[in-house]
């Protein structure tokens, strides 16, 4: 079985009771079908970064479930058919695999061993360094809307690489995390939404 992360977010209208039936609903959907939940986190009640329908707040589930094909096949249909789930997504967890470097001694020498002329130039020329780099940071998270923020501009878009300062990989990854947020309604797509939220 394969870990994964489901986020949905139910109408804001659903009482308690209700809304806890639903969430049992999910689990169980899951657990019927040979699934294990690792952790349920209810994220509550929040203003949407754009209406849904006609809902501008929406509460917010996150299930984090180990699952085989079937088990997630089935907890799909159930998402797609409850009426009272206004969006939701899906994402497979990658394990985290931990890689050792390993410094070579000769190119430890040979750096050292560097001209003047090099160090100078190295000076002159500031390279950019990626953040996400430095903060050996191997996923972006899509509901960390704080840090979303600060790479996208005040007309909703994504700020480009000469901007973040971000390598290609990790500009990909943020654009992608970015993306993920506006579609689940935690960031704004449009102008328009910017400014009906602040």
């Amino acid at each position: 079985m394969r870990s994964y992360e489901l986020l949905f977010v139910v109408q804001p209208t659903l009482e308690e009771e209700q809304l806890n039936a639903l969430v049992e609903q999910v689990k169980e959907t899951i657990t019927s079908n040979e699934g294990v939940i690792t952790k349920v986190t209810d994220m509550g009640k929040r203003q949407l970064a754009y209406p849904i329908g006609r809902y501008r707040d929406g509460h917010y589930v996150l299930v984090l479930a180990e699952m085989s094909n079937p088990a997630l096949e089935a907890v799909k249909r159930a998402l797609r058919l409850s009426e009272d789930i206004l969006r939701d997504i899906m994402l497979r967890v990658e394990p985290v695999v931990v890689v050792e470097e390993v410094q070579d001694a000769e190119q430890d020498e040979e750096g050292g061993s560097r001209s003047g002329g090099d160090q100078q130039r190295s000076h002159r020329h500031h390279q950019k360094v990626c953040n996400f780099c430095v903060e050996n940071i191997d996923e972006i998270d899509y509901k960390d809307v704080a840090t979303l923020r600060r790479y996208v501009n005040q007309r909703g878009r994504i700020l480009p690489r000469r901007r973040t300062n971000s390598c290609a990989k990790h500009q990909r990854m943020l654009s992608n995390a970015i993306k993920r947020s506006r579609y689940m309604a935690l960031l704004p797509y449009a102008p328009a939404h910017v400014r009906e939220n602040d």
